[in-house]
């Protein structure tokens, strides 16, 4: 066979792959803050919920001025206030 070179093919037996376990230490570049799991996050009030606690709250506040016109806003914002600290201190 002129002008045909001789080569040697050979093949490379593939390692089956191990499988273990992902550590910090076997991950290139990872640290442990990277992998640790973020704290579960508290169950939020929906809108509607928050919505009318604000309004029985706003409600009972109007009641116990005996319904006093003109202080509907002010009964209205301070009921926000009051179930926004209720929530952020019960589901945070």
């Amino acid at each position: 066979m002129a002008g045909r070179e001789n080569t040697v093919r050979t093949r490379t037996r593939q390692q089956p792959v191990s499988e273990q376990p992902l550590s910090a230490a076997s991950a290139p570049g990872a640290s442990l803050k990277l992998l640790a799991a973020p704290a579960p996050r508290p169950p939020e009030v929906p809108p509607c919920m928050r919505q009318d606690m604000i309004e029985q709250a706003a409600y009972f506040r109007a009641a116990q001025r005996g319904f006093e016109p003109g202080h509907e806003l002010d009964d209205w914002l301070a009921a926000e206030r009051e179930v926004d600290t209720l929530i952020q201190e019960r589901y945070r």
